[in-house]
């Protein structure tokens, strides 16, 4: 459709708008009453067509005079609007969706109304929500948020507690006290003592109070048992008392004693341990046990006990 061919009579210029004067709606006339009918005029027939083939032109189609569907056509064009997206103005597609993502819908009212009903809820141990922030460090409140002023005195209040337990150690466990540990795992301030060297710059509180010089050799407390002494830090070897007994070389079976025991060659001594001198017809025996029931109850020098780690307290 062009609406600019016409059969004859066209004007080469665009009607005049100033030609148009009355304002109202068509009429038929009326004969009998001297009143005419409406005359549209050229101004209004140059809007009407010009109105259809803009749009036909907006829709990206050539006016063509013998074509009567393109007005159809345009109205299909510009009626297939695309979807909106951040970049792109078009037709949205609404949303119930309060979690929904998309980037081209569009959140209904209702989705709106449940969105603004999830902020505004309190928020609890099972939901989330909004919060009221609290200073109070004592709070057992499961509905309160604690701000950064309550962590802070509340960790402040941890330190003096744990400065405060320290000090009061320091206090029951003086410096250069020593102790038994069952585990290897020391406490922080503790030394095991294993032999090893250690300098006053390293610790200086516990060679002041123990009176050391610039250097001290802890004591190896593996394998060795405490002895009380009032000249600590001496080193003492194993030993046992002398064994001691006393015999004779004639009958007099009366004279023998200590470890030694005399009896006729033909029985037996299952306790017998070392044959000395067979006296006419006695044998003397030697067993320690005999003088002590302590000797022959164990393959080394070893009384019953318990394994710990020494350490000595540094600060």
């Amino acid at each position: 459709m062009d609406s600019r061919y016409l059969s004859a009579d066209a004007s080469a210029s665009i009607p005049s708008p100033d030609n148009a004067l009355a304002q109202g709606f068509p009429t038929e006339g009326n004969t009998d009453l001297g009143v005419l009918a409406t005359r549209i005029g050229a101004w209004w027939f140059y809007q009407i067509g010009e109105e259809i083939r803009n749009c036909i032109i907006e829709a990206g189609i050539t006016p063509d005079k013998t074509k009567v569907n393109q007005l159809a056509q345009a109205i299909r064009i510009l009626c297939d609007i695309p979807f909106a997206s951040t970049s792109v103005f078009g037709k949205v597609k609404l949303s119930n969706n309060v979690n929904d993502t998309a980037q081209n819908t569009a959140p209904t009212s209702f989705a709106l109304s449940q969105t603004w009903t999830e902020a505004t809820r309190d928020a609890s141990l099972s939901a989330k929500g909004r919060v009221k922030l609290a200073n109070s460090v004592s709070s057992t409140s499961t509905s309160e948020a604690a701000t950064p002023n309550s962590v802070k005195v509340a960790y402040d209040k941890g330190v003096d507690a744990y400065n405060l337990a320290e000090s009061h150690q320091n206090h029951l466990t003086p410096t250069g006290a020593v102790c038994m540990f069952l585990s290897n795992a020391i406490p922080s301030g503790w030394l095991k003592l294993a032999g090893q060297t250690i300098y006053r710059s390293q610790y200086p509180s516990l060679f002041t109070k123990m009176g050391w010089g610039d250097s001290f050799t802890l004591p190896n407390m593996n394998g060795r048992f405490a002895e009380g002494s009032n000249s600590p830090g001496q080193y003492k070897s194993a030993g046992l008392p002398n064994i001691t007994g006393t015999t004779q070389t004639n009958d007099d079976t009366s004279a023998v004693g200590g470890a030694f025991r005399v009896e006729r060659p033909f029985g037996t001594d299952n306790h017998a341990t070392l044959w000395y001198q067979i006296i006419n017809e006695y044998q003397v025996s030697f067993d320690a046990s005999r003088s002590n029931p302590i000797y022959g109850n164990s393959p080394t020098v070893q009384p019953n006990s318990v394994t710990f780690v020494y350490a000595i307290k540094v600060i």
